[in-house]
């Protein structure tokens, strides 16, 4: 995973916190249910995918992708918006780069 140790620190607190993500890290060890009926509502939105979840360490991945606690994504997407240099910028810059 790339990322500053802060950064994996904050998001293994968050992770070992969140009670649906401790829940989904359970069940797939154990296993996925035959049936969606036996999938508890927490879980619900992970069924589509879950034969493509697995859980390494203390994290849940979906394939390369690791998967983000409920409690962690506004963080992760305050620390992504941090970085981005807006709409009108994103388009300066493409018109710049396409006139040249």
């Amino acid at each position: 995973m790339i990322a500053t140790p802060q950064t994996i620190s904050e998001f293994r607190a968050a992770a070992l916190d969140d009670k649906v993500y401790q829940l989904l890290r359970r069940q797939l060890a154990v296993g996925w249910p035959l049936s969606q009926a036996d999938v508890t509502s927490e879980l619900k939105p992970y069924g589509t995918f879950a034969d493509e979840l697995a859980v390494s360490g203390d994290f849940v991945f979906k394939g390369n992708r690791i998967v983000i606690p409920q409690t962690y994504r506004q963080t992760i997407l305050d620390k992504l918006h941090d970085t981005c240099i807006g709409v009108n910028s994103c388009i300066r810059r493409a018109r710049d780069i396409c006139q040249t």
